[in-house]
């Protein structure tokens, strides 16, 4: 009884966020922009196929570990182990905004390389048969390896997209979407080491137990964050829209005036100094680029090559610095209200935003730095009275 039970908890994991994703799906939440409903249904959408395909799969295991063994069920196994990597890695390029049209080749072993399998099988090629197992297992491994790897490219190219349009960091939204790809990853290596072992080995074994209890846990987890992430979606849409959207109108401007790129420096200093715009916590690139009269690109390049930093490492270091100054100022007074108030003060979209930068930069909380300031000046009273 025990035994039946865990060798099904994966199949009810898959069940359980293939329903979710679903109703996500067929009942999508109300976003601001029809355009981020359609991406978040479009998203859904293919984790509802991802987790079907992997319902499918953890049925079929389910029923071989059950003890029935059926060539039909084999070749329905197959077709869904082979679907599943491509399925994430489509999922991944929609949540970046990338047409998955391209890749859809890679659903071809899926459909291809079961369908031989059991056509071998039925005309007793037993070494046909052999052949196309093999080139089942080597054409899963290849898929692991290609979705982890173009996974992590995207996933950086992304996250450089977000962190140069948005001010608040953005980009750092897809630490979950990094971790969600190695956790993937895992599963993956622990799907390759039960392929390699095999599931007539594990039949009846109690270490099935085992590996069906750590399959459940990972594959719920990702399930899991990859219901926190529709957000982004509103985010690249943002991105996209003002890509298309950028005048074009500046660059025969630029052709024509020698002194635009030493103008735009100055422009940009100046504005900084003046206008503080980055006291907007919801300051874009755009934004910024309006103000100055320009483009986007032009922009980008200033803060490329004057301060090798993207737009939003720029943009959170002048509000960390106005917050430093804020906080030096209430060292005296130091309490959570007090960081509240230079928080908000200092164009941060966030708490936790703040507290992640401030940390990486000092080292300590901002609590524990106005203290090593009024220690600091403490032991200089004391040094002068000495």
């Amino acid at each position: 009884m025990f035994y039946a039970l865990v060798i099904s908890l994966p199949m009810l994991a898959m069940l359980s966020w293939l329903v979710f994703f679903s109703l996500q799906w067929l009942m999508p939440r109300e976003h601001k922009r029809p355009d981020t409903r359609r991406v978040a249904m479009l998203q859904n959408r293919i984790l509802a196929l991802f987790y079907g395909a992997a319902f499918i799969l953890y049925t079929c295991h389910w029923i071989y570990f059950s003890g029935i063994i059926n060539p039909y069920v084999r070749m329905v196994y197959f077709m869904a182990n082979l679907s599943v990597y491509p399925l994430f890695w489509f999922y991944l390029r929609r949540l970046a905004g990338k047409p998955i049209r391209s890749e859809t080749w890679l659903l071809l072993p899926a459909l291809l390389l079961p369908i031989s399998k059991l056509i071998a099988h039925l005309a007793g090629w037993s070494q046909v048969e052999t052949a196309v197992y093999l080139l089942v297992r080597i054409c899963f491994a290849l898929e692991v390896v290609y979705v982890i790897v173009r996974g992590q490219q995207l996933i950086y190219r992304f996250r450089q997209e977000l962190d140069n349009f948005y001010g608040d960091e953005r980009g750092y939204r897809l630490q979950p979407i990094n971790r969600m790809l190695w956790l993937f990853a895992i599963t993956a290596c622990a799907s390759i080491v039960l392929n390699l072992i095999g599931r007539e080995r594990l039949t009846g074994n109690q270490s099935v137990v085992i590996a069906a209890a750590v399959m459940t846990c990972l594959l719920w987890s990702l399930g899991y964050i990859a219901s926190q992430l529709e957000p982004i979606s509103e985010d690249m849409s943002s991105v996209r829209d003002s890509r298309q959207a950028e005048p074009t109108a500046d660059k025969p401007q630029a052709a024509k005036d020698s002194t635009f790129s030493d103008n735009l420096s100055e422009r940009f200093h100046r504005l900084m100094e003046e206008r503080r715009p980055y006291l907007d916590p919801d300051l874009t690139l755009q934004d910024l680029a309006t103000m100055l009269g320009t483009n986007r690109t032009y922009l980008s390049q200033l803060l490329h090559h004057e301060y090798q930093t993207n737009f939003s490492t720029y943009i959170n270091r002048q509000r960390l610095a106005l917050a430093k100054e804020k906080l030096a100022s209430t060292r005296h007074s130091s309490g959570k209200q007090a960081i509240q108030e230079a928080i908000e003060s200092s164009g941060f979209a966030s708490e936790s935003t703040f507290y992640r930068l401030f940390k990486q930069e000092t080292g300590l909380s901002p609590m524990a730095w106005q203290q090593t300031l009024v220690s600091a000046e403490n032991q200089l009273l004391q040094d002068d009275k000495a």
